[in-house]
């Protein structure tokens, strides 16, 4: 299951399908609670210019 935050307000995401979050809409952090099967996450942007700093933070193993 995933969770992620759009706009102050938490959702959970149990299903395969896809969220148009308009510009200027507040969102993240997006986190990955459970993983029972596999699955790949993509994201797209049509931004002409991306001006974030990627990150990437590593969690320990919790089994």
């Amino acid at each position: 299951m995933l969770t992620m935050t759009i706009d102050g307000e938490e959702s959970y995401i149990a299903q395969s399908g896809s969220i148009y979050i308009p510009a200027g809409v507040k969102h993240c952090p997006l986190s990955v609670d459970r993983v029972t099967h596999p699955f790949a996450f993509s994201a797209l942007s049509i931004a002409p210019v991306c001006d974030a700093e990627p990150t990437v933070q590593v969690l320990p193993d919790r089994s």
